[in-house]
């Protein structure tokens, strides 16, 4: 839908069963109503980003169990429901600019997840579930107030790239610390405190 003035999904949408993509960014979303995703088992991709009014996502949202991509960028979300463990072959996850504080532990049950983009939040801490991710290569988390990471991310073989930058209670790892890539990155940082 190119349509940018949605302040609430139409109900409809719930029945096109064969949904396989929703992209409803840009619009000034301020609620989704709490059954609209029950039976959307088909849909891939879905995007509700930079809606700017969005606060709160309906636990509705583990019923998507098809879903690959999930975009919730640029919203108010203050928090993740913790039915998004039932997402299990979500790949890309992107929550960077909400007012999260805390991210549910059951993010760490996504093991098909490769890209976790929680940037511009507030979160101080990340959850130790996060060292099961075993198939993430992309980890963005900066711009938080993060004060340490688990040293379970140590774990993350796959890990590419490791984002941490403007989190100002992190420790700095040296240069030759960062030569070493992501997991020794997060290795030192999670053994800096």
């Amino acid at each position: 839908m190119t349509i940018r003035s949605l302040t609430r999904l139409p109900h409809w949408l719930g029945s096109l069963t064969n949904l396989e993509e929703l992209h409803c960014a840009c619009n000034p979303l301020a609620e989704i109503d709490s059954r609209l995703f029950e039976n959307l088992t088909s849909l891939h991709t879905l995007d509700l980003g930079y809606s700017e009014s969005l606060c709160q996502l309906p636990e509705s949202i583990g019923a998507l169990t098809s879903l690959r991509i999930l975009r919730l960028g640029n919203n108010r979300l203050e928090q993740v429901p913790s039915s998004i463990n039932h997402c299990q072959r979500l790949e890309e996850l992107y929550l960077y600019g909400n007012d999260l504080k805390i991210v549910p532990r059951e993010l760490g049950n996504l093991l098909k997840l490769r890209i976790l983009n929680l940037s511009r939040n507030q979160l101080t801490e990340i959850p130790t579930s996060f060292g099961e991710l075993s198939g993430l290569t992309e980890l963005y988390l900066m711009d938080n107030d993060l004060r340490c990471l688990p040293g379970e991310l140590a774990r993350l073989s796959s890990l590419r790239c490791l984002n941490i930058s403007l989190n100002p209670r992190l420790p700095v790892p040296p240069r030759t610390i960062e030569r070493n890539g992501p997991r020794a990155v997060a290795e030192f940082v999670a053994h800096a405190h």
